[in-house]
């Protein structure tokens, strides 16, 4: 169980760094021809690993999810208007 999980969290950090420098596609051929047999080595699932490997490589292009929205300039209350 250990090995495993800590396969699958060098394999996410990786694909997230990858996917910071290089586009959709390329970091996901990239990360899945080095990462993705290694963990079926491991014992996971090949169709589990190649979605493991593939969703942690799009993930960085997509915007923060976390991100406030912009808010709109609220005028203050002793604020004249004209």
């Amino acid at each position: 169980m250990g090995v495993e999980f800590l396969a699958l969290f060098f394999t996410m950090v990786v694909c997230l760094i990858l996917g910071m420098g290089l586009p959709t596609t390329a970091a996901y051929v990239l990360a899945a021809s080095v990462a993705g047999p290694a963990l079926i080595k491991l014992g996971v699932v090949p169709m589990a690993a190649q979605l493991f490997v593939f969703y942690f490589a799009i993930i960085p292009p997509s915007p923060p999810r976390f991100a406030p929205p912009p808010m709109p300039r609220w005028p203050s209350p002793g604020r004249i208007f004209g």
